[in-house]
């Protein structure tokens, strides 16, 4: 495990193939997060992913529902897999487990307009599902909290400053604000 600095993460999220596959989705960025391996990777958790897990609410999935073709996940719910390399999958919920999706994706980490779900939603996520796989990520994971407290914060803070720099740059001049 090797924590990424915030200048390595926006890097990644500019030169990764799958971000940038991502990004020519054109998904409305306010209405998506990723999830399952992708937010490990991006902090630095584990070294690779295999693939691109998106939870896409609202005009998000009816956008989605436009890019592949429907199919049934492996957990029994819906999920749109746009087909090609990289390999995208998105879907409408998380399975297993009751899920606030719009909980999730506030408390999202963002890089580069990507939202990422948080690693405690992520480690929740992998308790319910259980895989091998899972059950080898909950170990990593378990280990970053453990010590890399100081890491998740900045993380955390990047997040609040990029918000906060999307917030003023949409903002309307004093003169035309209500």
């Amino acid at each position: 495990m090797n924590p990424r600095s915030i200048s390595e993460i926006l890097q990644i999220t500019r030169t990764n193939d799958y971000f940038k596959k991502l990004k020519q989705l054109r998904l409305p960025s306010d209405k998506y997060f990723l999830f399952g391996s992708a937010p490990l990777f991006i902090v630095g958790i584990i070294d690779e992913i295999n693939d691109l897990d998106i939870i896409a609410l609202d005009d998000a999935w009816e956008l989605a529902k436009l890019l592949g073709s429907r199919e049934i996940s492996d957990l029994g719910g819906k999920q749109i897999r746009v087909f090609g390399d990289p390999k995208i999958e998105i879907f409408p919920d998380i399975r297993p487990g009751d899920w606030d999706l719009k909980k999730v994706l506030s408390r999202s980490l963002l890089f580069n307009g990507i939202n990422f779900a948080n690693i405690t939603s992520v480690f929740r996520w992998k308790t319910l599902y259980n895989r091998e796989k899972d059950r080898d990520h909950l170990k990593f994971i378990n280990e970053y909290l453990l010590n890399h407290e100081d890491h998740f914060k900045m993380l955390v803070e990047h997040t609040k400053r990029e918000i906060s720099e999307i917030i003023r740059q949409y903002q309307l001049p004093p003169g035309l604000r209500n």
